[in-house]
């Protein structure tokens, strides 16, 4: 099933698919009025027809650009990382919990919640603060954790020199992706002898940051701005795959950084579906899913969707995320950056399942981020003027 709940044909274990991309070009608009919310398509109301918002959940106190989102195992919390802090509500009541603040100098761009814990990427944008952190806590010791001294945690600091945008578990290692001085991945092992994860290996090959990541059985895959995927065999830190246009063609690779990626399992076949600043969505798997044929190309380009905006300029797609519908139909969610709008699409046609929008359609948001709710057809959004929503398609 999709990570974060709802079962169906999409996988992968962290909150809501993909990962990466979401908001880091930077701001568009300011901040507008709120949304009067419901079905149809006027101009104040925040989506078409096929979608329904069911509420807006919004911070007390300052707040700002929503960096990522998560919700937990059971999918019955929602965690949002705004600025130095996570902020958890309730999935169900829609009723704020509590707060962590990682350091009030700190920007949180990443979350991960796997196995109890949740892990926190964080740096210190500030002059001379470089140095990205991995906090991990453990959500178990302490009720509720906040920031009660007494919840477990500790402090991954080797190797990020500044942001950290996505995080995914492997067995026992922790891949992160962000800013290095290489541009690798970094790779944290757990240690049973700790129950800490400690430095463990580099993973090079991308030629600039690398800014997302998904999971496959034992593969990583990566995804950068260089504009380029790479497949790592995490049993033995190889880089197995490379999809690049100097490789691939341009015609066949993405032509701009590739900000998200969700993994699809499509006729018992697994498929790689990736997003890029160049406004395409890719679709990448073997042609005939059906046919046994081992020397089938598993990462065959099969469909490409998007395209120009108005024939003129790439509208970016900055975030991927996966879920089923009440009917058990696959649906993925993509921001685009252009229109400030989100797309539905029901694979594998990619059938048109409406579109949202953060605030109204004359006063729009980005949308940076995107998780799945446990309840089929529900998927929560936050945007970069610090507010989340709940929809159903």
């Amino acid at each position: 099933g999709f990570g974060g709940g709802g079962g169906g044909a999409f996988q992968g274990g962290h909150g809501g698919g993909g990962r990466g991309g979401g908001g880091r070009d930077g701001g568009r608009g300011g901040r507008g009025g709120r949304s009067t919310g419901g079905r149809g398509g006027g101009s104040d109301i925040p989506c078409t027809s096929e979608v329904t918002l069911v509420a807006e959940l919004q911070p007390q106190g300052a707040s700002g650009k929503i960096n990522d989102i998560a919700t937990d195992e059971a999918g019955a919390k929602l965690y949002v990382a705004t600025g130095p802090v996570v902020r958890v509500w309730d999935c169900n009541t829609g009723a704020p919990l509590y707060e962590i603040t990682v350091d009030l100098r700190a920007q949180v761009n990443a979350l991960l919640i796997v196995n109890g814990h949740l892990f926190m990427g964080a740096h210190d944008p500030s002059p001379g603060g470089t140095t990205g952190i991995i906090r991990v806590m453990n959500l178990a010791g302490a009720t509720p954790p906040g920031n009660d001294p007494s919840a477990p945690h500790y402090d991954l600091t080797q190797g990020h020199t500044g942001a950290i945008y996505s995080m995914v578990l492997v067995n026992d290692m922790l891949v992160s992706a962000g800013v290095t001085v290489d541009k690798s991945l970094l790779v944290h092992k757990f240690n049973t002898a700790t129950s800490k994860f400690e430095p463990m290996t580099t993973l090079r090959g991308h030629t600039a940051d690398p800014i997302c990541l998904e999971t496959m059985g034992s593969y990583v895959f990566s995804g950068g701005l260089d504009s380029s995927i790479r497949m790592w065999n995490m049993a033995n830190g190889q880089c197995e795959r490379v999809i690049d246009a100097q490789t691939n063609g341009s015609h066949i690779a993405h032509t701009q950084a590739v900000t998200s990626m969700i993994i699809w399992q499509w006729q018992n076949s697994p498929v790689v579906i990736s997003a890029g600043l160049d406004g395409l969505v890719k679709v990448w798997g073997k042609t005939d899913p059906k046919n046994p044929d081992p020397n089938q190309d598993p990462l065959s380009l099969v469909h490409t969707q998007g395209g120009q905006q108005g024939g003129r300029q790439p509208n970016p797609c900055v975030y991927l995320c996966g879920f089923d519908d009440p009917n058990g139909k696959s649906v993925i969610a993509a921001s685009h950056q252009v229109a400030n709008e989100l797309r539905l699409y029901e694979l594998p046609q990619f059938k048109k399942r409406g579109m949202c929008w953060s605030q109204t359609k004359a006063n729009r948001a980005l949308i940076t981020c995107i998780a799945s709710h446990a309840i089929p057809g529900q998927f929560f959004t936050g945007d970069e003027n610090g507010v989340v929503r709940v929809w159903q398609c």
